[in-house]
Formats: structure tokens, C-alpha cells, sequence
């Protein structure tokens, strides 16, 4: 008998089975990879309106009016670079000792300021928390 070149139908099949197994554990790393991605940067995303609201309170002159101009405020959603669904809430905490030194100006007085980021796309709230002392 005359010994025949090439692939028998057994191995062409075995071979087609490795190759499919191969490309769809290629495709799940990326999908996976596709939604770590995305949700890394929804965190980022939220991180930065954080921090941006911290700066804002930080670099505001008027000490005694912070509860007054961002307590609560925005409550909406906020929409930075096309991300939506995300909200932000900004609480404004004071606290003032009613011991006063010897001028009378009060010797405990700081604000506690935490911004909290929810929405869409965080698995947890982000909140970031600054003390501002007063001038």
C-alpha cells in the first residue's frame, strides 16, 4: 500500500477544536480586558470630580461662607468629557469649640468637607474628605 501525504479528517477536526479553543480564550481576555478598562476609568473619572471639587473648596478665600456656597451642591448629575451618571454631593461639616483664647477668637475651629461621587459604572461610591482650617 502506497503511504498517503497530509492530514486524516481526525486530525484536521482535533486541530480545528484546539484552534477554536484558543480564540475564544483570546476573545474573553480581551472583552474582560475591554470592561476593566472602562471601569477603571469611570473610578478615574470620579476620583478627578472629587478632587476638583476639594481644590475648588480649598482655594475658596470666604473660610466662613464654605457651608453656605457648597453644601449639597451640585445635586445633579455631572457630565465631564461625555461621562454621564455620575453625581456629586459635596457636605460641608463645621465644627467650633465654644473655648476662645485669650483675643477670643475660638481655638477648635476647622471644616470637615467630603465630596462623595455615585452613578453608573462604580461598583462603590468614591468620596474624598479635606480639613480646612480656618485663616
Amino acid at each position: 500500500m502506497k503511504q498517503r501525504r497530509g492530514f486524516s479528517l481526525v486530525e484536521v477536526i482535533v486541530s480545528l477544536v484546539l484552534l477554536m479553543a484558543g480564540i475564544l480564550a483570546v476573545q474573553t481576555a480581551v472583552v474582560r480586558m475591554a470592561h476593566q478598562i472602562t471601569s477603571d476609568s469611570r473610578v478615574l473619572t470620579a476620583v478627578q470630580l472629587a478632587g476638583d471639587r476639594l481644590e475648588q473648596v480649598r482655594a475658596d478665600p470666604q473660610y466662613v461662607n464654605l457651608k453656605a456656597t457648597y453644601h449639597n451642591s451640585p445635586t445633579g448629575e455631572v457630565d465631564v468629557g461625555g461621562n454621564k451618571g455620575l453625581t456629586r454631593v459635596t457636605v460641608v461639616s463645621p465644627y467650633r469649640d465654644s473655648t476662645k483664647d485669650a483675643s477670643g477668637v475660638h481655638i477648635t475651629d476647622y471644616t470637615r468637607v467630603t465630596v462623595t461621587v455615585s452613578g453608573t459604572g462604580l461598583t462603590t461610591p468614591i468620596a474624598r474628605t479635606v480639613t480646612v482650617g480656618s485663616p
